[in-house]
């Protein structure tokens, strides 16, 4: 359909230029007289193609005017629709990125609620290991002092046992036996 349309086109703009070169042709070769059958000839043709052009013309114009407009008017309507469209999109990519810029503070917010949550865990935990092991350092210190006094109690023991036996050993008079003494009790200094 578009190609015979534009075959009549290009055939009335041929016709049409035609007569113009007829009409300026006619014209310019009978300038300086007046001739009635080329005058009355230049007319009728004017006629004919006037008619020729209103019958094609006459039915054609009304029907592509009435193309193009509608074809117009659909843009326009495809073009408030487009921009009805375009406007909820904005509103939609606002209405999302405040929802994400709301959501971006949530996750910032919970991100330092539970670092906080952590952090106090942690220290908590370390003060528990570290009272952990203080108490197990008192009780292994409990444990080697009570090692050591029962060691030196054994020592005394013994040293005493010892000091019996040197005693009985000898016959020892009373300043020997005050120095003996003297040096038990050094020894047991010397141990603690």
């Amino acid at each position: 359909m578009h190609a015979r349309r534009m075959r009549m086109w290009v055939f009335l703009i041929g016709v049409f230029l035609w007569s113009l070169a007829g009409l300026g042709w006619a014209a310019e070769a009978h300038h300086s007289e007046l001739n009635l059958w080329d005058e009355l000839f230049r007319w009728i043709n004017f006629v004919v193609l006037a008619a020729i052009l209103y019958k094609v013309l006459a039915k054609q114009i009304p029907r592509v005017l009435q193309e193009r407009r509608q074809t117009i008017q659909q843009a326009m309507e495809n073009a408030q629709a487009s921009r009805a469209q375009a406007e909820r999109l904005l509103q939609d990519n606002q209405r999302r990125t405040a929802n994400l810029q709301q959501e971006l503070a949530e996750l910032q917010a919970q991100a330092s609620r539970e670092r906080e949550e952590l952090t106090q865990r942690m220290e908590a935990e370390a003060q528990q290991l570290a009272a952990r092991i203080v108490a197990q350092a008192r009780t292994e210190i409990e444990r080697a002092t009570e090692r050591a006094r029962l060691s030196l109690r054994e020592e005394a023991a013994a040293l005493t046992v010892q000091l019996a036996e040197e005693i009985l050993r000898q016959e020892v008079h009373d300043t020997e036996h005050q120095a003996l003494v003297r040096r038990y009790i050094a020894r047991i200094g010397e141990l603690n």
